[in-house]
């Protein structure tokens, strides 16, 4: 069994709606093709020696990501800002049977199966739990209060699909 004390505090919240944004949803790719393509078109427009399109499409690229980065700054603002962390009282543990959800505070506890999971994320310092595709749960490493990181990731490998559980940044211990 591999067991977490469950914790919210900014900088994890933090890496957890950067993690949400560009890894799990992908958000920056839609940006990022539209200024490759804003670059190709600047490219032609100077080989055309069409010189004020080349700038337009220099201008839009930079409209482009600066959306990209006032977005991701609002996210944050409205999902950190002024927000306070209380102190939660559960543990998460994963066994074979499943996750389970434990109130420290008395004996109440609730398992849920794999099958009804979304995905898991394993990276080097966190694990990120989806219940749905919007909703997951962030772990982290230093929070382990009982089993071995590495054991809990060759588990996890072993026993579900790379689509299942995909790993970020996590490296194996041979």
């Amino acid at each position: 069994m591999t067991k977490f004390k469950y914790e919210l505090d900014y900088e994890s919240q933090k890496k957890y709606i950067n993690f949400h944004l560009f890894n799990h949803k992908r958000l920056h790719l839609s940006p990022i093709v539209l200024s490759i393509a804003l670059v190709g078109f600047g490219v032609l427009s100077i080989v055309l020696e069409q010189y004020l399109l080349a700038i337009v499409s220099g201008v839009l690229i930079l409209v482009v990501l600066g959306f990209l980065f006032f977005l991701v700054r609002r996210v944050h603002k409205i999902n950190l800002k002024g927000k306070e962390f209380p102190e939660q009282n559960v543990s998460i543990a994963f066994t074979k049977a499943g996750m389970t959800l434990y109130d420290d505070l008395s004996d109440d506890k609730n398992l849920v199966e794999y099958n009804k999971l979304h995905r898991i994320y394993f990276l080097k310092d966190y694990v990120y739990v989806y219940l749905t595709p919007d909703q997951g749960i962030a772990l982290q490493k230093a929070l382990l209060i009982e089993g071995d990181y590495d054991k809990f990731a060759l588990f996890l490998k072993e026993n579900f699909s790379k689509k299942f559980v995909r790993f970020r940044g996590y490296k194996f211990v041979s």
